[in-house]
């Protein structure tokens, strides 16, 4: 028998025993809709989902998934509505976190990126401006990440630096999302 560390939590799309941290929460409000949890502490009833496409599809096919998602039009908008939550939490996380970079891609070789920096770039960037950047990132052992113009409001790149406090919560959701989306894939 294997000894489990931390809480481990199932998801109700694929049944699989995770690490709580590895799910998606989702708790009802009042109405009864599911909310993503992102901190995973509301006080609700709540479920966990994987942050799978397949999952979240299944779950709504399956009783139990239906008896907590409610209705099939509240599971068909959760996945566009969970990414926009996944991605306003970032935008947050990055209003708030002291230890960031802002770059331009023109005059930036990628020479002070370290390991386990997080390098972030604008998808409607061309292909050219940031693959040197986006090379030098991978190659120092930075992890690069597209996000849509609305993260980034005013530049074209951000750096997040190992050291700075807010970085496992902005990667978690990153994560998330390059998982569920098909835009935001880790480079």
């Amino acid at each position: 028998m294997t000894k489990k560390n931390g809480p481990h939590r199932q998801c109700i799309g694929c049944r699989g025993v995770f690490p709580k941290g590895e799910l998606l929460r989702f708790v009802h409000d009042a109405s009864g809709c599911a909310l993503f949890d992102e901190t995973q502490s509301l006080n609700r009833r709540g479920f966990y989902l994987c942050p799978e496409r397949g999952c979240l599809t299944s779950a709504s096919r399956n009783k139990r998934g239906r008896s907590l998602l409610r209705d099939e039009k509240a599971a068909s908008g959760l996945v566009p509505s969970l990414l926009d939550s996944l991605l306003g939490s970032v935008e947050r996380l990055l209003a708030g976190s002291g230890n960031t970079m802002s770059r331009d891609l023109a005059n930036d070789s990628g020479e002070n990126l370290r390991e386990g920096d997080v390098l972030l770039i604008r998808d409607d960037i061309p292909g050219q401006s940031g693959g040197t950047l986006t090379e030098a990132g991978k190659a120092r052992g930075a992890s690069v990440f597209t996000v849509p113009p609305t993260v980034l409001h005013r530049s074209e790149c951000r750096v997040i630096k190992r050291n700075s406090p807010k970085i496992s919560p902005i990667l978690r959701n990153l994560r998330f999302y390059e998982r569920l989306s098909f835009k935001g894939r880790e480079l």
